[in-house]
């Protein structure tokens, strides 16, 4: 069963630099937290898709940057 998540506005904790890896806690409605491991692959193609997601929104400040 899938669980939504949120995130608390935490730092990524660094756990390896060479090869970099890392940390980021997000919690669940129940207060569950998950450990979201990320390395530098998944952590860009996470910053890519929120990116894509913040140009998509309607009125927001990122989809007045893509029209210029």
């Amino acid at each position: 069963m899938a669980k939504t998540a949120g995130y608390p506005d935490s730092d990524v904790m660094i756990v390896s630099r060479k090869p970099l890896r890392g940390r980021l806690i997000l919690v669940t409605e129940d207060f569950e937290e998950i450990d979201l491991v990320l390395d530098k692959n998944s952590a860009e193609a996470m910053i890519s898709a929120l990116v894509e997601f913040l140009i998509k929104g309607e009125g927001g400040d990122m989809a007045k940057i893509s029209n210029r």
